[in-house]
Order: structure tokens, then C-alpha cells, then sequence
């Protein structure tokens, strides 16, 4: 894949939100299903498209705003 041409690209999420995704090893109907591992991501829309573009190879910086409750 090429990598993104651009100029340097940041991104202000003003709702970031965190992301916490769980898998387990099958998912089977009327019985308990236990997650296996879980992680725990930052995301919002300015994140999740700055995750993109970084793929694609363009320069980012994400930034946003937090409440004093939040991690």
C-alpha cells in the first residue's frame, strides 16, 4: 500500500469516548459465555479517523478534551 501524501493532519475530538472490547472463544446459545481477554481503547469520531489515517501513513495528531473524572 502507498502511504498517504498530505500535510500534517491533526484532530480535535471534543467526546472522546473509551472503547472497552471484549472476545471469547465461541458464542453459544443458552449457555454462559465468559470473555477471554479484554482491551480498553481510546475512540470517538476525531479518533477513529485519525487511527485511520495513520494507517494509511499520514502524520497525526489527536487531541481533545477530558473531564476530571476521566483517566
Amino acid at each position: 500500500m502507498t502511504a498517504l501524501k498530505t500535510n500534517k493532519v491533526v484532530t480535535i475530538t471534543l467526546n472522546p469516548a473509551l472503547d472497552l472490547t471484549g472476545s471469547l472463544d465461541a458464542l453459544k446459545v443458552g449457555s454462559v459465555s465468559l470473555v477471554e481477554q479484554s482491551s480498553l481503547h481510546a475512540a470517538g469520531k476525531g479518533v477513529n479517523v485519525a487511527k485511520v489515517l495513520s494507517d494509511l501513513g499520514a502524520d497525526v495528531t489527536v487531541t481533545g478534551f477530558l473531564g476530571k473524572d476521566n483517566p
